[in-house]
């Protein structure tokens, strides 16, 4: 039978409760400050000071829930605040008002934030949300989230928080993760390296306000075992001594697709590095200088990489740009695809998806991404353990989908299914592939831009996937309309479903 919501578990049935809560109170201020916004500055003073009191209970109830209830809540939380920035963007009637009381405005904003931020609150990413002025009162809440471990800021911004970011970074002091792309600046870097002795990864690609003056602050942080600084002012030489330097630091990311990066750091330092990521790496300088690296990303591959196979530990390994043929990928798998756990491959050509199935009988993550097949490809037996280790399969707008899609139906343990512009999946094939046990253990099925897929589909699925939790991105199926999927919700929640519809 479909999974249901555990009974006993106040928990999903709370979080459907809290998330009715906040979306309708979030909802009632927003039109009541709309219409303050119309009536005149008294009116609106006085609903500014109504949300102010109400955002504050707001947030003495979140905080008294237990944690496990409001990390559940993450999700609701982020989208509530993408909901402010996108008032603030968009709806001329909520932002009437800051045209003449910004101060108000930007308090009400203010206040509306801060009831959904909570000092339990362990981890925060902003993904999607490029806001300037919501991004900044989030910074600027930081001693609210001073118990924050991951702090995750990735897309560009209409102007510079670097400062304000510089000036509350102290809050943050047992943050383990901390990304800024593009943003990040020496004088943020200076207080990361003062206040947050505890950080593992630094994550700031894209920056270039980030210069060789970093360097010494980064060093400062003794238990950092990841740092990407790509894109940014640090020199190859500057980065060279970076990691000669730091005892822990577990990766190499090649800083230029012309510097020979591993070039810069004496040999005996490097058996520590599990990680290589780079454009156009060297296999024999890999294999001579970090003979212990589990993972590799290689960006560009234009000569042959079949002595990876003397890369012993490697269990993950991510290519794009290339030829299978000229690059002997072929040989590489039959040397040490036995020893793979990932595959992600990116803009390959000529592809001979028979050779990993053959290859590589354990893994358990596989992506084919933009893509092309070879015409030369075997026939293969069901009952390959290729097809019974992946969990994860991942194809993106790949070319002759036929030529993988005739083995989709055997891959009998997925877990978790992502598709993109792959026209071949449609009615007819997922209720082929189930009849066939394709899909009886999948948890997440997430197909875009497919073939006719339709409510036949969904009940397919829900009526035989007993494991099925995510069902997407449904507005992107062209057999379903806005209408459908408002009843799909209704559906799931009327029979208890624990399916989240994306």
């Amino acid at each position: 039978m479909p999974r249901l919501a555990q009974p006993i578990a106040l928990r999903r049935k709370t979080l459907l409760k809290l998330m009715d809560i906040l979306y309708d109170k979030f909802r009632e201020w927003i039109a009541k400050l709309s219409r303050a916004a119309e009536t005149g500055r008294e009116d609106y003073l006085r609903q500014v000071q109504n949300v102010a009191k109400e955002s504050q209970d707001i947030n003495k109830i979140l905080t008294a829930l237990p944690i496990q209830i409001t990390e559940d809540l993450i999700p609701i939380i982020q989208q509530i605040i993408g909901s402010i920035a996108w008032l603030d963007a968009n709806d001329e009637k909520f932002k009437a008002a800051a045209s003449y009381d910004e101060e108000n405005y930007n308090s009400v904003c203010r206040s509306m934030l801060r009831s959904v931020l909570l000092a339990t609150t362990r981890h925060y990413n902003t993904a999607h949300l490029s806001s300037s002025f919501v991004l900044k009162l989030l910074i600027q809440a930081m001693e609210i989230t001073s118990n924050l471990k991951v702090f995750v800021l990735d897309t560009k911004t209409e102007t510079d928080l670097s400062t304000v970011m510089a000036s509350n970074i102290h809050f943050l002091k047992k943050l383990q993760l901390f990304t800024y792309f593009f943003g990040c600046t020496d004088e943020v870097v200076e207080q990361l390296g003062l206040h947050c002795t505890d950080l593992r990864l630094l994550i700031i690609p894209h920056s270039s306000a980030v210069t060789d003056a970093s360097v010494p602050h980064i060093i400062k942080l003794k238990k950092l075992i990841y740092v990407d600084i790509l894109n940014t002012q640090v020199s190859c030489e500057l980065y060279g001594m970076l990691l000669s330097e730091s005892q822990n630091i577990e990766n190499v990311h090649y800083l230029s697709r012309n510097h020979d990066t591993l070039g810069n750091i004496s040999a005996e330092n490097l058996s520590r590095i599990k990680i290589v990521t780079g454009y156009k790496t060297s296999i024999d300088t890999i294999v001579e200088k970090c003979p212990n690296i589990t993972v590799l990303v290689m960006h560009h591959i234009t000569a042959d990489v079949s002595n990876m196979t003397a890369l012993t530990r490697l269990t993950i390994l991510r290519v794009s740009n290339g030829d299978y043929c000229t690059s002997n990928l072929n040989a590489a798998f039959q040397g040490m695809g036995h020893r793979l756990f990932e595959l992600m491959l990116h803009n390959i050509k000529n592809l001979n998806i028979a050779h990993i199935i053959t290859f590589c009988p354990c893994l358990e993550n596989l992506g084919v991404e933009r893509s092309t097949f070879s015409s030369d490809q075997n026939t293969l037996d069901p009952g390959n353990p290729h097809f019974k280790s992946v969990k994860f399969l991942r194809i993106l707008e790949t070319s002759e989908n036929e030529v993988f899609l005739q083995h989709l139906r055997n891959y009998i343990n997925l877990d978790t299914l992502q598709c993109d512009k792959v026209k071949e999946i449609d009615d007819s094939f997922v209720s082929e592939t189930i009849r066939t046990g394709g899909l009886k253990n999948i948890a997440n099925f997430l197909v875009v831009n497919a073939g006719d897929l339709t409510m036949r589909t969904v009940e397919l699925l829900i009526s035989n996937c007993h494991q099925l939790f995510t069902l997407g991105y449904l507005s992107r199926w062209s057999g379903l309309n806005p209408e459908l999927i408002s009843n799909i919700n209704i559906t799931v929640r009327t029979r208890n479903l624990d399916i989240q519809i994306l």
